[in-house]
């Protein structure tokens, strides 16, 4: 499922190396730009969205904590 981004290559190669069924990647400031890569098979797509929601979830929580820790000095 999807594929043919920019980092295809790299994130096939990721996915074989560590023999993975899936694999999403996101890339920023990368030699070719920022982006986004997704390899799974189409059995487990409905999970995606909400490992990715969690993600987001986390990184906010972290973010948010950081903040608050760095603004008590």
């Amino acid at each position: 499922m999807t594929g043919g981004g920019r980092y295809e290559h790299e994130v096939s190669e990721l996915r074989k190396k560590i023999q993975a069924h899936g694999v999403i990647v996101a890339v920023f400031h990368g030699d070719r730009g920022d982006g986004f890569e997704v390899q799974i098979p189409p059995q487990v797509a409905h999970l995606v969205p909400k490992v990715l929601r969690e993600i987001a979830d986390k990184m906010e929580a972290d973010v948010n904590f950081l903040t608050t820790q760095q603004a008590k000095g």
